[in-house]
């Protein structure tokens, strides 16, 4: 890549950051104590999704768009999420859990957003409903590895996740093409040539800002194991290079303004979001970014809880969105979420059960309206929203529409694009 970083007086050097995780692309996995914690998340190719089975035209690859995935992790409720209008049979299914249609933000199609997404609905965000899997289970466990694998049945060798193979397409040389910022390593971003990388904690590296004595002689002994004389040993040198190149790059990240910017919240996705934003700007290739909101599981406490998280998610959203577009970089950033599974129709005792489908979210350029088909709450299975669509459907639509990358090519059961949900 040449393109020079937006701002030059960035914290972080952009040279310096392609360099030192570039090099480790050839770690497999990497675990650094000293300072953030850095996995790559890398796998052997796929034997089961080779590139002779693809099929189809070649589509024209958007070089400069990037993709933030929001995972909503524990199942949300795509009802409460957003909400059918004047429906009757909603209403008398969670008589406490509903809210009143005058209160709901205008969704168009016979939808209303939840009141507490006012601030991400002002900037413009889009829904595919219906979205589930064909063989549905209602195991957290199993429906994540679905989502993240990419393949919506119950029977799946792969070992590559979905947005690891988008990476793979997108993969231009670049030393990271994919990161995940939620606490880790992702499994939805395991990939078969393309660096992706998870951080656990990108503000751990205190230990090489500081300056007492004793950690600048703690660096000091950390520098003197990683230089040297090469050996006869590749797994040594590999060792020590790796350390090298992860002391550097704490180093590095050190520079960043931990402070942060004032406007993110400060909630778990808001200074996630926060460190994407510095990623995006510093123009380092990274196309795919992972973040993940956890709480969903509302078995108990529904409607305070749903409506915290609704906050949490407009509010940190909102302030990315408009961080973006100060940086130029509006027109180009897409936001998707995922869950991996939606809520029961029924209430119980203060929540609902796991369910079937659910509601996805889109927000970006142009985005706006409810697309899909929508499910009919007359026609349950054993109470569960069936799905009109599979997420293969959806990943088909982000990978389509939004990169111009052909879904056959990253997904092995394809998938049918969900069309006009995304229009940039």
């Amino acid at each position: 890549m040449t393109h020079e970083s937006p701002n030059p007086n960035q914290h972080l050097n952009r040279r310096r950051f392609l360099s030192l995780l570039g090099s480790a692309g050839a770690l497999g996995a990497v675990g650094c104590s000293a300072g953030p914690r850095m996995q790559v998340a890398t796998t052997p190719p796929d034997h089961q999704f080779d590139a002779e089975d693809r099929t189809g035209p070649a589509l024209t690859a958007n070089a400069d768009r990037t993709l933030v995935v929001v995972e909503l992790q524990g199942g949300n409720d795509g009802l409460a999420m957003l909400q059918p209008t004047g429906d009757a049979r909603l209403r008398d299914a969670r008589p406490d859990l509903v809210t009143d249609d005058s209160e709901l933000i205008d969704a168009g199609g016979g939808f209303g957003w939840h009141p507490n997404l006012a601030g991400l609905a002002a900037a413009g965000v889009a829904a595919a409903v219906g979205v589930g899997s064909s063989e549905p289970d209602f195991s957290h466990f199993e429906m994540e590895q679905r989502w993240w694998r990419g393949d919506s049945g119950a029977l799946s060798r792969l070992t590559t996740g979905f947005f690891g193979r988008l990476c793979d397409e997108l993969d231009v040389g670049a030393p990271v093409t994919g990161i995940s910022l939620s606490g880790g390593p992702t499994p939805a971003l395991l990939s078969n040539k393309a660096v992706t990388v998870g951080l656990t904690d990108p503000g751990a590296n205190w230990i090489f800002r500081e300056q007492d004595p004793w950690l600048v002689a703690y660096r000091d002994t950390i520098d003197a194991l990683a230089t040297g004389a090469a050996s006869d040993t590749d797994s040594f040198d590999a060792a020590r290079k790796g350390l090298a190149d992860m002391t550097s790059f704490s180093r590095s990240i050190a520079q960043m303004d931990h402070q942060g910017d004032d406007r993110y919240p400060w909630t778990d996705l808001g200074q996630q979001l926060r460190f994407a934003s510095e990623i995006l700007a510093l123009d380092v290739g990274v196309r795919v970014l992972h973040v993940r909101l956890g709480g969903f599981d509302t078995h108990i406490g529904q409607s305070w809880r749903h409506g915290g998280l609704m906050t949490e998610l407009s509010e940190a959203t909102s302030v990315f969105i408009d961080h973006l577009s100060e940086l130029g970089l509006r027109e180009t950033t897409l936001i998707a979420t995922t869950s991996e599974f939606g809520r029961r129709v029924e209430q119980n005792d203060g929540g609902t059960d796991h369910g079937g489908a659910s509601t996805m979210l889109v927000c970006g350029p142009n985005t706006s309206g409810v697309y899909g088909d929508a499910p009919n709450l007359g026609a349950l299975d054993d109470g569960n929203v069936v799905a009109t669509a599979r997420f293969e459907d959806y990943y088909a639509t982000l990978a389509e529409d939004w990169f111009g990358v052909r879904a056959s090519d990253v997904l092995p059961s394809g998938g049918e694009r969900i069309d006009g949900l995304i229009r940039a």
